[in-house]
C-alpha cells in the first residue's frame, strides 16, 4: 500500500520530471482538451505545496532552494500578464520555458531522482 507521504513525493516527482522533458513531450503530459501549459504549472504547484506542507523535514536546505526557484520562476511568469508564455508555442519556443525545463532538470538532480525514477 502506498502511504500518502510516498503518494505525495510521486506526484512531485512526476510534476518535475513532466517539467523537464523537453516542449514535445511535456505538452503530452497533459489532456489535449486543457491549456497544457497552465496545467503543467498549477501541477507542479499544488504538489509542492501538498509536499513541503505535509513532509517539510524532508528535504535539505538545497533541495528546497531549487524547488522554491521553480515555483518563482512559474509564479512569475503568471504574474508578468504575459499571455504569451502560457501557449504551446511558448513552450516550444520561448526562453522562459527552457529556463523552466533546466530548473527543473537541476532540482531533480539535487533530489537524487533520476529520469528514469519518475
Amino acid at each position: 500500500m502506498v502511504t500518502d507521504s510516498q503518494s505525495l513525493l510521486g506526484d512531485l516527482r512526476s510534476t518535475l520530471y513532466a517539467l523537464s522533458l523537453e516542449a514535445t513531450e511535456v505538452l503530452e503530459t497533459q489532456p489535449e482538451e486543457s491549456r497544457r501549459p497552465d496545467e503543467l504549472a498549477l501541477s507542479f504547484g499544488d504538489a509542492l505545496v501538498a509536499v513541503l506542507g505535509g513532509l517539510p523535514d524532508e528535504f535539505t536546505g538545497a533541495q528546497v532552494l531549487a524547488l522554491n526557484d521553480l515555483a518563482t520562476l512559474l509564479r512569475e511568469m503568471s504574474s508578468a500578464e504575459r499571455s504569451e508564455l502560457w501557449t504551446e508555442e511558448a513552450v516550444h519556443n520561448h526562453p522562459k520555458w527552457r529556463e523552466v525545463r533546466n530548473l527543473a532538470r537541476e532540482a531533480l538532480q539535487k533530489l537524487g531522482w533520476a529520469h528514469h525514477d519518475a
